[in-house]
């Protein structure tokens, strides 16, 4: 199939109990600052590392200073589980404390290297980002919410953003001289049926514009937030393929 034909689908269904991001981030962050059990603020740190939730970055590094090495030593971990490339600079500055126990120290030093192994990766695409639509009867914060995250799945795959309103000829000096592969994405959110919501992403080369392929994902049978987190890395995956099919 050519890439320009190319659409791809996906359909994600939620449980119904499934609950907003934010009260539940919140919630957690109460728990690994405030908990009075060990297990409990550790346990807390973890679950907030497998969020994906941006929120979750300044209560983790808080958490790297915790009187309990268990609990330092989850949220290092957590960090690194986050992804979210913040954590490098507070990882290495809870690293200063010359009183840490040796094996906090190396989950820290395990974090901040595998986050910086991500940054430092050679870019292999060139992505001009637009801004997430949030179509009628969407909630505009789910945009954010959705944009944050997809940046975050495309930073992994070899990501260099390209600037807002770049002229046509300083982009092709930069794919020519960095050897990168050049794309537009254009993104947007859409309700689905009942409730749900539906991601669209419109894949486009760069800068030329030519249409390479659609992404649409849906979801349903949960909140805003939850949808929004089942939705992007499928989206981010399927824009993976378009990214490589392109090549042939």
């Amino acid at each position: 199939m050519r890439p320009s034909a190319l659409l791809l689908l996906v359909l994600v269904s939620l449980p119904g109990w499934a609950a907003d991001v934010d009260p539940r981030i919140a919630y957690l962050s109460r728990q690994l600052r405030s908990g009075q059990d060990v297990r409990v603020r550790a346990q807390a740190a973890l679950v907030l590392g497998k969020s994906e939730a941006p929120e979750a970055l300044a209560p983790l590094c808080d958490g790297l200073t915790d009187e309990s090495g268990v609990v330092r030593g989850a949220s290092a971990r957590a960090l690194e589980e986050l992804g979210d490339l913040g954590a490098i600079r507070c990882l290495r500055d809870a690293m200063k404390d010359g009183r840490m126990e040796p094996s906090v120290r190396q989950a820290m030093e395990r974090s901040a290297v595998a986050l910086e192994t991500i940054r430092d990766q050679p870019a292999r695409l060139y992505i001009a980002m637009r801004p997430v639509k949030a179509q009628a009867g969407v909630d505009p914060a789910m945009a954010a919410v959705a944009e944050a995250r997809l940046k975050r799945q495309l930073q992994r795959l070899g990501t260099r953003w390209a600037p807002a309103e770049e002229p046509k000829a300083a982009a092709k000096r930069v794919l020519a001289k960095e050897r990168l592969q050049g794309f537009v994405v254009m993104p947007e959110l859409l309700p689905h049926g009942d409730g749900g919501l539906r991601i669209k992403v419109v894949c486009l080369s760069y800068p030329d514009e030519r249409l390479l392929g659609q992404v649409e994902s849906k979801a349903k049978g949960g909140r805003p937030a939850d949808l929004v987190k089942a939705l992007v890395p499928h989206a981010a995956k399927q824009m993976a393929a378009i990214f490589e099919e392109s090549r042939h």
